[in-house]
């Protein structure tokens, strides 16, 4: 694999998130790494709390009481801290349990990805990427060393030989003994806004069409056409339509069983189990209402976007559906149309 894109992966912001996620439950006096991942484990720890915990030393049950807290958030924060410690020598399987199901890590990157108008959140594939990467019940620091390791390998790399990783229409006029082409997904190849004739930057089926020949034609002895059953965390992957129009049969029981519950006016369990899921994480929090209208928002107002913390509204522009926000001496741009959508905008009764 060409040297350029592996490294590329390792300074990915997620891949710095789970290493510092690691770090933490490891040593919670590693403030770094806290400073890291502070604002990513759905607690709503303010900057100067953060500066705070990490003028003091780190991440202590002392350090937390001593921030001033509603009752309520402090023994959120201290519990969170206890389960650290519980996994600190188990699986880091665990770890990434926590994330996805408790600490709102995987709810954070989808909320990002609504935010800026993802079709597909790469970052949120990013971590089962890294999660698939786990061996057997290694330990956070286990797995974070045998990462150092593989980083070394790759940086040891001459480049001389090995796999060439590359998308398919930079591949024009090339031939390999052996092709993968992966991702073969419905929404992702051919991409969702090319199907459905959406697509901002003037893409089409027909242009997707054509780099799935291209991509197929590059093989001189053997091509595999890889469809993965899980994708992106969602459990039940459609197969591309490509796969179809060449005439191959693909294993659709379980598809199948689900549209036959769509026409009878049914949803799948497994999309029934998603939609709660959705459902609860948009509850304002008390004392807060949700933005439902570009009338609401003013100049200036405080305001809590949903797994992003507090914040103030810097600039407005209608006419470009845009909002600029400082949230922790940073501006973060969303689309107003978008995080209204979403409920990503809480803003206070009063």
């Amino acid at each position: 694999i060409e040297k350029s894109r592996v490294k590329d992966f390792f300074f990915q912001s997620v891949f710095r998130d789970i290493t510092s996620f690691c770090k933490l439950v490891d040593n919670p006096f590693d403030t770094e790494s806290f400073r890291q991942v502070y604002h990513k484990m759905g607690l709503f720890i303010s900057k100067g709390g953060m500066e705070s915990i990490v003028r003091n030393g780190g991440l202590t049950e002392l350090n937390i009481r001593n921030l001033g807290l509603r009752k309520s958030n402090t023994d959120k924060i201290i519990k969170r801290l206890q389960v650290m410690k519980r996994i600190k020598n188990m699986s880091v399987r665990l770890l990434f349990e926590e994330l996805e199901d408790n600490w709102g890590y995987v709810d954070y990157l989808d909320d990002a990805g609504d935010a800026f108008g993802y079709q597909k959140n790469s970052s949120k594939a990013i971590f089962y990427i890294m999660k698939s990467m786990i061996d057997g019940n290694e330990t956070p620091e286990q797995y974070c060393n045998r990462l150092r390791g593989f980083w070394s390998a790759i940086d040891k790399m001459n480049g001389n030989e090995g796999i060439n990783l590359a998308a398919a229409h930079s591949m024009k006029g090339l031939e390999f003994d052996r092709v993968y082409v992966i991702d073969l997904v419905k929404d992702e190849f051919p991409f969702k806004a090319a199907a459905s004739g959406k697509d901002l930057t003037g893409g089409s089926l027909e242009e997707e069409r054509c780099l799935f020949y291209v991509a197929g034609t590059r093989a001189k002895s053997k091509l595999c056409l890889l469809s993965p059953k899980e994708f992106y965390g969602e459990e039940h992957a459609s197969p591309s339509p490509f796969l179809s129009e060449m005439g191959i049969d693909l294993p659709v029981e379980e598809n199948a069983e689900n549209e036959i519950a769509r026409a009878r006016g049914y949803k799948p369990a497994y999309e029934k189990r998603k939609l709660v899921k959705s459902s609860s994480k948009r509850i304002p929090d008390s004392g807060m209402n949700f933005a439902t209208s570009s009338e609401e928002l003013e100049l200036g107002m405080n305001v809590k976007i949903n797994k992003f913390g507090l914040g103030q509204i810097e600039e407005i522009d209608k006419n470009d559906d845009r909002l600029k926000i400082r949230l922790d001496g940073k501006i973060k741009t969303f689309k107003i149309s978008i995080a209204l959508q979403n409920k990503l905008i809480q803003l206070s009764e009063n």
